[in-house]
């Protein structure tokens, strides 16, 4: 579990923080939203992620927010991914001897194989494969 406190004075600058965590973790920008749902627009540039605190800013009267993200993505609606596109992002982990690596993995959600994974676990799932060196 990820546990992520933002203090902010205003609803609007809190989403703007959220939104910037976002766009580090998952590496889109999103705009403003589209009948309630956020936009994610295609990145021209990845920025480089900058490790560290993040900048603060004076607080008066402040607003305190917690938001707990499970998955470890902070956005609302999680990105979608098939099977085919987890497997083949996988191809290169195997072909780099990762086999164990990935199976513990898989296994980490309850699973056997891939094949047998929910598909509410496909987002954390990718995040770890990320992390791993695939390329999804």
């Amino acid at each position: 579990m990820i546990e992520i406190k933002i203090t902010a004075e205003s609803a609007e600058q809190i989403t703007k923080e959220i939104q910037g965590l976002a766009e580090k973790v998952v590496g889109v920008r999103f705009s403003d939203t589209n009948d309630g749902d956020p936009v994610a627009i295609a990145p021209e540039a990845k920025a480089p992620i900058i490790e560290g605190p993040m900048p603060t800013e004076e607080k008066t009267g402040s607003v305190e927010e917690t938001v707990t993200a499970t998955t470890g993505l902070p956005t609302t609606k999680p990105p979608t991914y098939k099977l085919e596109e987890i497997m083949a992002a996988c191809g290169p982990l195997l072909d780099q001897g990762k086999q164990a690596e990935l199976s513990a993995l898989v296994q980490s959600f309850g699973a056997q194989s891939i094949s047998f994974l929910s598909k509410e676990h496909y987002p954390a799932l990718v995040v770890k494969l990320r992390e791993m060196g695939a390329h999804i």
